[in-house]
Order: C-alpha cells, then sequence, then structure tokens
C-alpha cells in the first residue's frame, strides 16, 4: 500500500490483494461505486453499493472506525 496526501487529507492506494485480505479478515468497510445495474449482476460479498453518479458522502456509514475502501470494478 502507498499513500498521498490530497487536500490535507491521507489516500492511501490498495492492490488488489490487500484489499481482498483486509476484506476477508473484515478490516474494512467496501464501497462499490459502480451503477446499480452492475452491482446487482455481480458483486463482492459483504460490499455496499454508493454509485459514483449519485455519490454523496453523508451517505456513506458513519458508525464504522473501519477505513473505507473503494472498489469500482
Amino acid at each position: 500500500m502507498h499513500h498521498e496526501t490530497v487536500g490535507g487529507a491521507r489516500l492511501e492506494h490498495w492492490s488488489p490483494e490487500e484489499a481482498r485480505a483486509a476484506h476477508a479478515r473484515d478490516e474494512i468497510t467496501l464501497i462499490d461505486v459502480r451503477t446499480p445495474q452492475e452491482f446487482a449482476f455481480e458483486h463482492i460479498e459483504g460490499a455496499l453499493l454508493a454509485p459514483l453518479a449519485t455519490f454523496q458522502p453523508r451517505n456513506l456509514p458513519g458508525h464504522t472506525e473501519k477505513p473505507l475502501v473503494f472498489h469500482c470494478g
């Protein structure tokens, strides 16, 4: 994993393998930003849907201490 600072916030870049392992250990909240149709056809079990076209940060889960990891396909 590597990171950068964007707008004063830390942005981490995860490899698919890192995200898969963290998800399997229930260490992250996985957010799928594809369309509802793509999500309905196929998605990662346990992922939450937040389509990029209608994305609103205020709708993200706020009850979790886990990092949010965004997935787009």
